[in-house]
This record gives structure tokens, sequence and C-alpha cells, in this order.
């Protein structure tokens, strides 16, 4: 379902498209557009059309509107927007996206409502006479319903919203396994950019290695290795806690 259609600038001709896919239930957007992200090439061959962002991101390229922090906030109008196309029209939602230069995992200077969408993962927001409460879906708990469990085999994955862009940041996230080698987490591009576009290169991915953490990082400037050898192997089927500043 697309439900709105909006000229972004004329020169060059850039237009945002916002849609939804729905089965038994909506799907979230970070599926939908990890999903599009893979297929690019096929929908532009099938359309006819150049697609340069999937998943709109003012804060995408640096030192162009921040030099730290940035967070894209969405500005939902109450006025609709509409489309003439001589014998058809649509009327849509206006949408914009707008970069600030905050941090947005941090930033608390707006009311909590639940516009603001406090709950994660799916959580369903109800406000009542002493402020917000989330409603969380099997799986997860927390006042947020930001605490998550997920347990994989063979080649499984989950997939979540891409970190907040901040100057200062602290992860952490447990984890059980008795496997050696693999990924824990990875954020950042996940396929190759179209050749008339700005490399974006920044990255983390944390991994391990003969049951040793190994840190990959890039904010623009080179990837950095980090290798920490610790006393005993992580793989041992134990809960340990990794932090990252």
């Amino acid at each position: 379902d697309i439900f709105s259609v909006q000229l972004r600038k004329k020169h060059p001709p850039v237009t945002d498209i916002r849609f939804s896919a729905h089965g038994a239930h909506y799907y979230k957007p970070i599926r939908l557009n990890g999903i599009v992200l893979m297929h690019r090439e096929e929908i532009e061959r099938s359309v006819g059309i150049n697609i340069t962002m999937i998943g709109i991101d003012e804060c995408l390229y640096e030192n162009q509107m921040c030099e730290g922090s940035c967070t894209n906030v969405l500005d939902i109008s109450n006025l609709p927007y509409m489309v003439n196309a001589n014998k058809t029209a649509l009327v849509g939602v206006r949408v914009d996206v707008i970069a600030e230069c905050t941090c947005g995992a941090r930033n608390f200077t707006q009311a909590e409502t639940c516009r603001n969408s406090p709950c994660y993962n799916g959580g369903r927001c109800i406000e009542g006479k002493y402020g917000l409460t989330c409603s969380c879906p099997p799986g997860y708990t927390g006042p947020r319903c930001q605490q998550t469990s997920r347990s994989f085999r063979g080649t499984g994955w989950a997939w979540y919203p891409a970190l907040e862009m901040c100057d200062s940041s602290h992860l952490s996230f447990e984890f059980i396994t008795r496997k050696s080698e693999g990924v824990l987490l990875y954020n950042g591009p996940i396929v190759p950019p179209e050749p008339e576009e700005i490399m974006v290169s920044d990255f983390i991915s944390l991994e391990l290695e003969r049951g040793n953490p190994r840190l990959l990082i890039d904010f623009g400037s080179g990837t950095l290795e980090l290798r920490v050898k610790t006393k005993k192997s992580l793989d041992d089927g134990e809960w340990h806690r990794i932090d990252i500043f």
C-alpha cells in the first residue's frame, strides 16, 4: 500500500515514496527496507526508476548537517499532500524528515507522548493518568519493551533498527554460545553502493574469533581493529557481557 508520494526537490527531481506491506500483520520498516535494499536492482529494472535512498536518512552523509550527533525527526503535517496525474490523483500524508543535531537515544527535551513512539519492538503505547506505559508483545519485557532475548541455531540472525548517531555512545549486551567463531553484532551498510552514490563506510562489527572478542569499527577515517584476549574462551556456554564505549 502506497500512502504518500511527495516531491522532495525539482533539480534533480527526487520523489519520496512511503509504503506499507501486510499479510497476517503489518511488517516493521526495518524488515521492509532491508528486503527492498537487497532487491534494489531488480526493482529499478522492473519499474524504470533510480532508487537513491531506501529508508530516508538525512543524517547519512557526514558534515552536511551536523558535526557530531544527529537524529532523524519525523514531521507529520495535518495538511494532506496531493499528487495530480491528470486522470488519477493520490491524496496522501505530508511527511518530512528533519535532521536535528542531537543524540536521539539521550534526548529527553520533548515531553513524552505516544506520538513520540517511546515503546520499542512493536510495543503498544498507553497514555494514563500517571504517564506512559508500554504493552509489550511476546518475547519482550522492560518499561519500554527494550529487553530482548533471541536464540539462533546455524545461520540464524535478527534484524534491528540501526544505532543512533551519537558523538558519545555506550553499547552493552549479553550473550551465551558454544560457537568459537561468528558475528555477534553488525551495524552498517549491507549492500555495495551504486556507482553514482557517495560512499558511506561507517560500520561497527563485533565478532568471536577462536572464542575471543574482535571489534572492527570505522567512523569514516579507516578501520580500527581491537582484539581482546580473555582469561578463558567466551564460547563456554555461560552468559557474558560486553560493553563498547
